[in-house]
């Protein structure tokens, strides 16, 4: 039950007045070209750095993601902000 709250919370948190509601914004109303260019680039760097784990000996799946989420929530949170924040500054410069 505890995980069914944190997942609603986890939800509700996507349509705040924050960072991921401007994101949603921006999707929403941006640069069709522009939004594929950046969501690419972002699957790119995903891809990227999970090979360089593999590489690097490191294997990442589903178990460990939700292990790592689980003991670093608030600090993956607050990146997880400033990330987006960077994204939305990113596509604004793109399309001036």
């Amino acid at each position: 039950m505890a995980d069914y709250v944190d997942r609603i919370a986890r939800d509700r948190a996507l349509f705040d007045d924050g960072p991921r509601a401007h994101l949603f914004n921006l999707i929403a109303n941006g640069n069709p070209h522009t939004m594929t260019q950046a969501v690419a680039k972002l699957i790119e760097m995903q891809v990227i750095t999970e090979e360089i784990a593999r590489e690097r000996g490191v294997e990442v799946d589903p178990d460990v993601i939700t292990e790592f989420l689980v003991g670093r929530q608030d600090e993956i949170a607050v990146q997880v902000k400033r990330a987006i924040m960077q994204f939305i500054a990113s596509i604004v410069s793109q399309e001036g």
